[in-house]
C-alpha cells in the first residue's frame, strides 16, 4: 500500500513496515523531552504508548517499523502522532542556515507557530525535534 505522501506501507504478522521515511531519527523524537512513556531498548528501538496503542518503534535506513501496529493504526494514529507528513529535511536545512550564520536569535516556541507542526494533542513537536540541531 502506498500513502498519499509517498510512503511504501507493509503489513506483516503485527510488524508495520514503513519504507520512504526521511530525515526522521527516533533518538531527537524520544529523548527530546516532549515525548512521555518512551523507553530507548538495547537495540535502539523505543516502546512506548499514546492514546493507548502500546507499540515498539524503531528506524534505520529511510524505514520505519513499528510492532503491535496495523495499517488502520498507523493511518489513525501514528502517522500524525509521528508527524511523518512534515519535510524534516527542510527544517534541518533551515537550522543549518540560521546555526551557520550565528547572528540570529531563534524563539522555538515561534517557529513552531511558524512551521505550524505538533499541532495533534500528545503528538510530536518538531520544535522540540529540532532542538538538539541548535547545539
Amino acid at each position: 500500500m502506498k500513502t498519499e505522501t509517498g510512503l511504501n506501507i507493509r503489513e506483516d504478522s503485527g510488524v508495520l513496515t514503513i519504507e520512504g521515511i526521511r530525515d526522521f531519527d527516533t533518538d531527537h523524537i524520544f529523548d527530546c523531552g516532549q515525548c512521555f512513556r518512551w523507553e530507548r531498548n538495547p537495540d535502539g528501538s523505543y516502546t512506548g504508548m499514546a492514546h493507548g496503542h502500546p507499540v515498539t518503534i524503531s528506524c534505520r535506513d529511510e524505514t520505519l517499523e513499528i510492532t503491535n501496529c496495523t495499517a488502520a493504526d498507523f493511518e489513525h494514529t501514528w502517522h500524525e502522532y509521528l508527524d511523518l507528513g512534515r519535510d524534516y529535511g527542510a527544517i534541518k536545512k533551515v537550522l543549518a542556515e540560521v546555526k551557520k550564520d550565528g547572528n540570529v536569535i531563534l524563539f522555538i516556541d515561534e517557529l513552531h507557530t511558524i512551521v505550524g507542526a505538533g499541532s495533534a494533542e500528545g503528538a510530536v513537536d518538531a520544535a522540540n525535534i529540532i532542538k538538539p540541531a541548535l547545539g
